[in-house]
C-alpha cells in the first residue's frame, strides 16, 4: 500500500498542477478536439492490488503505458474476456494479465493512473481479447446490415448473423442500436490490413448508451439523431451550427434578451447555460468557457464541438 500512496501523491500534485494552468488562464476553451477521445488500451500482469487499485507492468519497453496504475471503481465493467460474463474486483489475482481499456485522460505521475472502463481478465494463452470502441459513424448496407466505423480506425461489418447482447441487462438489442456513441465490446479473429481496417465480429457486447443523442452535420444540414433541425455555416475554418435549433429538438427552452444580447439555454427550471452574442465567453455551472458565438439573419451560431459538449451530445464523424 506504500507503493500506491507513494503513487497516488504524485497524482494530486500532477492535479493540482493542472488545475493552476487553467485557472491562470482564466477559462476553459472549447476547440475541435474537446469531445472525449475513444478508450485507450493497456495491458500487462499484475505487479499489485490496492483498495480499488490495480498496478500494471508489461515487458514492452517501447508502451508509453508500460506501468500504469488503474483506478477500478463501481462504473468499471470487469468482464471475462472470452464468455464477457460479469467478474468483480475480488476476481481479479496478482501475476495475471489484464487488458484494459481507460479514458484518454491521465495523471502526469509516473507511473501514470487512470480511471478503468472495462477490465478484461481470465485471458488464455494467445487468445486474442475483444475490442473495445466507441462508434463514429454508422452507415446501412442493402442486405439489411450495418458497417459501424470505429475508434482504433476499424470498420465493423454487423449483420443478423451477429450475436448481439446487452451489457448487464437482458435488454433486446438489434443493428438498429448501433448508432453514434455507442460503445462496444467486439469479438473477432481476422482484421484486414486496409485503412481503415474491416472485420466481421461474431459476438458483441452493446452497452448503455452514453450521449443525450448524436448530431451530425452533412453538406450543410444539422442533424439530431438522424433528424434535420437546422443549416451550418463555416467561420474561421470551423464548423457553426444554431443554437436554438438544436437546443429545442432537445426539448430545452432558449430566451434572448434584445437589450443586451444575452441567451439563456433552460431545461425545467435549470439553466444549464447562458452567453451574451459575440462575447467570446460562455458561462455554466459557475464557471467561464472561452466559445465564440455570432448571429446571422437572426440566428445565433455556436461551434459544432462546443454546443455538442454542452449538450452531452457524440458528434458523428464523416464516413472514412
Amino acid at each position: 500500500m506504500r507503493y500506491f500512496r507513494r503513487i497516488l501523491s504524485a497524482a494530486l500534485s500532477a492535479a493540482l498542477l493542472v488545475t493552476g494552468v487553467c485557472a491562470a488562464e482564466g477559462g476553459v476553451e472549447l476547440t475541435a478536439g474537446t469531445q472525449a477521445e475513444g478508450p485507450v488500451l493497456v495491458w500487462g500482469t499484475v505487479q499489485e492490488i490496492g483498495e480499488g487499485r490495480i498496478r500494471l507492468e508489461n515487458s514492452n519497453d517501447q508502451d508509453p503505458y508500460r506501468e500504469i496504475v488503474l483506478v477500478v471503481g463501481p462504473e468499471t465493467a470487469i468482464l471475462d474476456a472470452v464468455t464477457g460474463a460479469p467478474r468483480i474486483f475480488a476476481d481479479l489475482q496478482e501475476n495475471e494479465t489484464l487488458y484494459a481499456y481507460v479514458g484518454p485522460a491521465m495523471t502526469m505521475s509516473l507511473p501514470p493512473v487512470a480511471s478503468a472502463q472495462v477490465v478484461l481478465c481470465g485471458i488464455p494463452a494467445d487468445f486474442g481479447a475483444p475490442t473495445y470502441a466507441e462508434v463514429q459513424a454508422v452507415r446501412g448496407r442493402g442486405d439489411g446490415g450495418v458497417d459501424a466505423y470505429v475508434t482504433g480506425d476499424v470498420i465493423l461489418h454487423l449483420s443478423a448473423d451477429t450475436e448481439l447482447t446487452a451489457y448487464r441487462t437482458k435488454n433486446i438489442v438489434g443493428l438498429d442500436d448501433i448508432r453514434p456513441g455507442v460503445r462496444l465490446l467486439s469479438w473477432y479473429d481476422i482484421v484486414t490490413l486496409s485503412l481503415p481496417a474491416q472485420a466481421t465480429p461474431a459476438k458483441v457486447l452493446v452497452f448503455p448508451y452514453g450521449y443525450e443523442g448524436y448530431v451530425t452535420v452533412s453538406e450543410g444540414t444539422v442533424s439530431l439523431d438522424g433528424e434535420p433541425v437546422g443549416e451550418a455555416r463555416t467561420a474561421e475554418g470551423q464548423t457553426m451550427v444554431p443554437v436554438r435549433a438544436l437546443a429545442e429538438a432537445l426539448d430545452c427552452t432558449v430566451t434572448w434578451q434584445a437589450d443586451t444580447n444575452a441567451v439563456s439555454v433552460v431545461r425545467g427550471e435549470e439553466v444549464l447555460y447562458r452567453f451574451v452574442i459575440g462575447s467570446g465567453t460562455l458561462e455554466r455551472d459557475g464557471g467561464e468557457t472561452v466559445v465564440a458565438t455570432f448571429a446571422e439573419n437572426g440566428v445565433t451560431f455556436m461551434p459544432l464541438e462546443a454546443l455538442a459538449w454542452l449538450h452531452a451530445l457524440k458528434v458523428e464523424t464523416p464516413w472514412p
